[in-house]
């Protein structure tokens, strides 16, 4: 779902009209956390001018099931990865409801250790950081941290997440061009700066690194890296 508009809208089969409606009011006020989270951000963070015109309309909701996999314990269903864009937040079945247990999400910080999110009530809203604060932040300060989803042997995993991008013609930070800027002790391995093409084979992506670029194109870049 882009933007809240029905053009963009690609609902699971069967939906009824009752819960697009309740998605597209879920929509609309992830749109309106997502700027108040901004606007209570520090002033060094280089935000407050990212998300006026067009962001609203660039933002994502994500619907994801993740199905059992008896056959192995800890089966990953989705690769370590950090998000692209500016914060990502997420509703999931374990953490709305108690014992409710299917699957799980776990992130690697600094210590590059796996480790379950674990949230002070069921009814949390995960906030992530993503990799285009990480860079536009000064170095060191925010952290876009690397994250998984393992299944679970006998229930299915539900979870919504919401990726809130910042205006598409917003230029990508200079931060990214001159990585080195993150110093050794706050490395950050950042999807965004990756080749996540299923050859590892990126032939214009080292270039593209070093070209005054905007978030929109440099994104259209990095899904055609993950098309599959």
């Amino acid at each position: 779902m882009n933007g809240g508009s029905n053009n963009t809208i690609r609902w699971p089969r069967n939906t009824l009209k009752t819960h697009q409606k309740i998605l597209l009011a879920t929509y609309q006020r992830l749109c309106s956390l997502a700027h108040h989270i901004i606007q209570a951000m520090p002033l060094s963070w280089n935000q407050s001018n990212c998300c006026n015109i067009d962001a609203n309309q660039t933002a994502t909701l994500r619907l994801f099931r993740y199905f059992p996999h008896q056959a192995h314990p800890r089966y990953i269903g989705s690769a370590a990865h950090s998000d692209w864009g500016l914060l990502t937040l997420v509703l999931a079945d374990d953490l709305l409801f108690a014992n409710r247990h299917g699957g799980q999400l776990e992130i690697s910080l600094q210590s590059q250790k796996w480790q379950r999110i674990a949230v002070p009530t069921d009814d949390s809203i995960i906030l992530n950081a993503g990799d285009y604060l990480a860079l536009s932040a000064p170095a060191g300060q925010v952290h876009s941290p690397r994250h998984r989803v393992l299944l679970d042997q006998e229930k299915d995993r539900i979870s919504l997440v919401f990726f809130f991008y910042p205006d598409s013609q917003v230029l990508v930070p200079p931060a990214l061009f001159s990585h080195g800027e993150i110093t050794d002790g706050d490395q950050q391995q950042l999807s965004l700066l990756e080749c996540q093409a299923a050859s590892a084979e990126c032939s214009a992506h080292d270039d593209l690194l070093h070209t005054n670029m905007t978030f929109s194109d440099f994104i259209k870049m990095k899904w055609a890296q993950v098309k599959r």
